[in-house]
């Protein structure tokens, strides 16, 4: 399993139904990153600063070719990539100090 550290904007995040998505790129192709509802909620918990506010993001990820072109999930046109945010723990913010002891 190769995992990637990728990069997202906060205020590219979207609330869908059951996750959250944001867009990002990976070799120049597009890659919609999907972060459970828990997840965004332990952030916020961890950073205490709402993830959609929280300008860029790094995640570490798996990514999935995208075969399932009409995936109710995805709201971005045709990505070439699919990642998961499978824990806080794949998420980073860059040039912050880690909040919880």
């Amino acid at each position: 399993m190769v995992r990637y550290i990728l990069e997202i904007l906060g205020d590219a995040i979207v609330q869908k139904e059951p996750c959250y998505e944001a867009p990002s790129t990976f070799e120049s192709k597009l890659v919609s990153i999907s972060i459970e509802k828990n997840i965004f909620d332990e952030f916020r918990r961890k950073y205490r600063i709402h993830m959609m506010s929280a300008g860029r993001i790094r995640v570490n990820v798996e990514l999935t070719p995208n075969e399932d072109k009409e995936s109710k999930y995805l709201t971005l046109s045709k990505p070439h990539f699919i990642g998961f945010v499978n824990s806080i723990d794949d998420i980073v913010l860059p040039n912050r100090v880690n909040t919880t002891l």
